[in-house]
C-alpha cells in the first residue's frame, strides 16, 4: 500500500486556493484531479444531511484513499462562516463542496492550510493522527497572521456544531498540534477556542 498521507501532504496548494469574501478555499476540482491521478481507485460518498431543531443543516463528505475512509462534517454557512437557517440547495451543494474538500484534506492535501500554515511542511510523521504542526523556532509577531484568524474561525464554527462529546474528544484529539502551535504564537485566539471547547463541552 502507498504512504498516502506521505505523498499528498508535500502538495504545495498556494496557487489552487479560491477567495470568496474574505475567506480562502482550495479548489475542489483540483484537488480531487490530484487525488485521482495518484489514486484512481479513490472514492467519496455524501452522508444524509443533519438537520437541527434551529433548521441549519450540517453535511458529511468521507473520502476512501487506499483503504482508508475519513470523513468531515461541515455546516451551512454564509460568507461570515455563520450557520444558516433554512439553507437553499445552492447554499447545501456549496457546503458538500467544501466539506469534501476538507475530507480530502485529511488525507493529506492542503492539510496545512486548516492548521494555520503558509507552506507544506518537508517532513511529516507517517500517517499521523492529526496535523503535523510543530511550532517554529521563533514565532512571528501578531501582526504577521499567517491564518491564525481564519485558523481560529473555522475551529469556533466547527465545535459549535458538534453534537456528541465523543465526536467533540476526537476534534480535540485531531487539532491538538495546531492548538498547541496557536497557544504559543496567538494565545489570545487560542483562548477564544478554549472558551468554546469548555462551553460546548458543558452542554454535552
Amino acid at each position: 500500500m502507498k504512504n498516502v498521507w506521505k505523498d499528498l501532504v508535500k502538495i504545495d496548494v498556494g496557487d489552487k486556493i479560491e477567495k470568496k469574501g474574505r475567506f480562502s478555499y482550495l479548489s475542489w476540482s483540483w484537488a480531487w484531479q490530484e487525488v485521482k491521478e495518484r489514486y484512481p481507485d479513490a472514492t467519496f460518498k455524501v452522508h444524509e444531511d443533519v438537520v437541527y431543531p434551529d433548521n441549519t443543516v450540517e453535511v458529511r463528505v468521507s473520502v476512501t484513499i487506499e483503504g482508508l475512509t475519513h470523513m468531515m462534517w461541515l455546516p451551512v454557512m454564509n460568507n461570515q462562516n455563520k450557520a444558516i437557517q433554512n439553507p437553499n440547495a445552492r447554499d447545501i451543494s456549496d457546503a458538500r463542496m467544501r466539506c469534501w474538500v476538507k475530507a480530502i484534506a485529511l488525507h493529506g492535501l492542503g492539510l496545512y492550510i486548516y492548521a494555520g500554515e503558509g507552506v507544506p511542511q518537508a517532513d511529516h510523521q507517517e500517517q499521523p493522527q492529526m496535523a503535523p504542526t510543530p511550532p517554529p523556532a521563533t514565532a512571528p509577531p501578531p501582526a504577521q497572521d499567517n491564518g491564525s484568524e481564519q485558523f481560529t474561525n473555522d475551529r469556533i464554527q466547527e465545535i459549535q456544531s458538534i453534537q456528541k462529546l465523543e465526536e467533540l474528544g476526537q476534534w480535540e484529539e485531531y487539532f491538538s498540534s495546531g492548538l498547541d502551535r496557536l497557544n504559543e504564537e496567538r494565545p489570545d485566539l487560542y483562548a477564544k477556542i478554549e472558551h468554546e471547547f469548555n462551553k460546548r463541552k458543558a452542554m454535552l
